[in-house]
């Protein structure tokens, strides 16, 4: 078996053994915990790009709609965000201050744990 990263856009890190079985790739031990963790269900599907050697960023896409499902941040993470956002306005004056629709995003609907976000791949 071989250990593969999975590496989210936040950079976190799921190990998970790869077991070859008849000649192709099966996502063995910390598959289970991958899923949990990133609300997988049925009919998602994952785009896996190499970065390192077994190293892969993913992406999340629900097939419905073909559009990326992105995971809402825990509180925690916010709360970081949220000082990191702080700490900017006080070094520089940003005149990009959010209340203007410029097409960036900062903040998901908090009620869901996923959601659906365009990508410029898939043209939702």
């Amino acid at each position: 078996m071989v250990d593969f990263i999975l590496r989210d856009r936040r950079g976190r890190d799921w190990h998970v053994k790869v077991r070859p079985i008849g000649g192709k790739l099966y996502f063995d031990d910390g598959w289970k915990r991958f899923g949990e963790d990133n609300y997988l269900e049925e009919n998602d599907f994952l785009v896996f790009t190499r970065i390192e050697n077994n190293v892969f960023k993913f992406k999340i896409h629900e097939f419905s709609s073909m559009c990326e499902k992105i995971k809402v941040m825990d509180e925690e993470e916010e709360n970081n965000m949220m000082e990191d956002e702080e700490e900017l306005d006080d070094d520089d004056n940003n005149e990009d201050h959010d209340d203007v629709d410029d097409g960036d995003v900062n903040m998901i609907d908090a009620y869901s744990k996923l959601c659906c976000v365009k990508t410029e791949q898939l043209k939702c």
